[in-house]
């Protein structure tokens, strides 16, 4: 189970009035599961891994589900979204997952979907932005990042006050420190 079930996402859709759900790394689909059970309609994820992604179209035939890394799906997904939108960047380390693609940028590519979200997404300032793995976050200022936890190939060294930075004007922000660290960020 994902950690996204920890999280009122059905509750953030309400509050936010969001439409949309949007995931990177779909892996075996618990995720859309998830959204879907929330009242989420229309849902779009991806995965570079292409039998997570055959397997989660066979169960998910409402998706829309792009055998894609996470940002070549996003740069061509955000221009077309007008809706208000959950996103929940989970896309890390796919020789994890059986795919032999370990190029760096696919490594923890969140900071750069960040980016691109705040690029080319139209009024993302309406926008929920939920961001999994913090702990492969390597800073001293990281509340979840716990020196030795793990193996420094999962470790991405960031100033952590750049990356709670890239939406401080837009959004709030808050740490749920279970597991492997979950950034929430909320519209203000």
């Amino acid at each position: 189970m994902t950690w996204l079930s920890h999280i009122d996402i059905g509750g953030c859709r309400n509050i936010y009035n969001l439409e949309t759900f949007v995931e990177t790394g779909s892996y075996e689909g618990a995720g859309i599961g998830y959204a879907k059970a929330c009242g989420y309609d229309d849902i779009y994820s991806c995965d570079i891994g292409e039998n997570y992604v055959i397997q989660c179209r066979e169960r998910f035939p409402f998706a829309k589900i792009q055998h894609s890394d996470s940002l070549a799906f996003l740069k061509d997904l955000l221009p077309t979204l007008n809706t208000r939108c959950l996103f929940w960047l989970d896309a890390h380390f796919p020789g994890l997952y059986g795919t032999d693609n370990d190029l760096e940028l696919h490594r923890l590519p969140l900071i750069d979907e960040i980016k691109l979200i705040k690029e080319l997404k139209p009024s993302y300032i309406h926008d929920v932005i939920i961001c999994d793995d913090m702990r492969n976050f390597k800073s001293s200022d990281n509340p979840r990042y716990r020196e030795g936890e793990l193996e420094p190939r999962f470790e991405l060294e960031v100033d952590w006050y750049e990356f709670i930075g890239l939406l401080s004007d837009t959004h709030n922000h808050y740490l749920m420190q279970d597991h492997d660290g979950v950034m929430i960020f909320t519209p203000k």
